[in-house]
């Protein structure tokens, strides 16, 4: 038995929590993938997975083993990856993990042309608002928002992406335009639970920050979806440009408090310090970097 790939498949069926859709995804049979992780559990001498008929659930030592194989298979790659960079272009596969907005408006195009620019080196994109365990769940890069200093990895700025307070015509007709970030007390507001949990905004007042708690009325952990409350007229929402761009075109929103800045979030690229020589790493990071830049 190949250890080393019995691992890989393990970790695989694992993260997918089906061998189905392990075998899609690593282009085997179901009967092979499902052999491979038996022959494993053989050799180790326990239980890895709970197996009923409409899904595969791990054991309490295959959670452990699911996380320290992950970890491996990954650090083998990277040492297969740093020779290959070394004498060649870099190839092999990028697991890369964003929020949807940033991934779909910025993210996504910026792909056409790395790909073209790489094309050895192939990607799997994960497009969600959770905060992934970039080690624990075998993520190459993962973006983020306002990332917080993290010793267990390597902190990138990528660019700044500016936030709007916007509200529809229809809910400023009705609530009247606020002035001044303090009159956001009478107003309903939208929150983007993702980035502002607690639904405190801040804004640029004379180049000072200052903070103002929002009475929340409704919460959402997506910047579409802030969007499209807002446009439905559920309240003041602090949204993300990207999102609302053509609205303000069309009418459909009203910046509110332009006068008042929103103190500006910026975006970063994080990735373990065991991967900062991967030369797969390097290139995607500097590739988003130069189309934040130009865009």
């Amino acid at each position: 038995m190949d250890t080393l790939e019995a691992m890989r498949i393990f970790a695989v069926v694992a993260e997918q929590g089906s061998f189905s859709a392990a075998a899609r995804q690593l282009g085997l049979s179901k009967a092979l993938t499902s052999k491979k992780v038996a022959q494993l559990e053989e050799y180790l001498g326990v239980r890895l997975l709970n197996r009923t008929t409409r899904h595969v659930g791990l054991t309490e030592t295959g959670a452990a083993y699911r996380e320290r194989c992950a970890a491996l298979v990954a650090e083998v790659d990277e040492a297969h990856d740093m020779v290959r960079s070394r004498h060649g272009a870099p190839r092999g596969s990028l697991r890369v993990a964003a929020p949807r907005a940033f991934g779909e408006d910025v993210l996504i195009p910026s792909l056409p042309s790395f790909m073209e620019a790489y094309p050895d080196i192939a990607i799997e994109l994960t497009l969600d608002e959770r905060r992934v365990d970039i080690i624990g769940e075998g993520y190459d890069v993962a973006v983020r928002v306002d990332d917080m200093p993290d010793s267990s990895l390597i902190i990138r700025k990528v660019t700044d992406f500016p936030f709007l307070v916007c509200a529809s015509p229809a809910y400023l007709e009705a609530a009247g335009m606020p002035q001044h970030p303090d009159d956001l007390a009478t107003h309903s507001c939208v929150i983007l639970s993702s980035v502002n949990p607690t639904g405190q905004w801040s804004f640029n007042i004379d180049g000072d920050v200052m903070r103002v708690q929002v009475p929340v009325r409704i919460k959402v952990n997506t910047a579409r979806g802030v969007a499209t409350l807002v446009r439905a007229g559920m309240g003041v929402g602090l949204c993300l440009w990207s999102t609302v761009r053509e609205d303000l075109k069309a009418g459909r929103l009203v910046q509110v408090l332009e006068d008042y800045d929103y103190y500006d979030r910026s975006i970063y690229a994080a990735y373990p310090h065991s991967r900062h020589l991967s030369g797969k790493v390097r290139v995607f990071v500097d590739h988003l970097i130069d189309h934040c830049r130009k865009a």
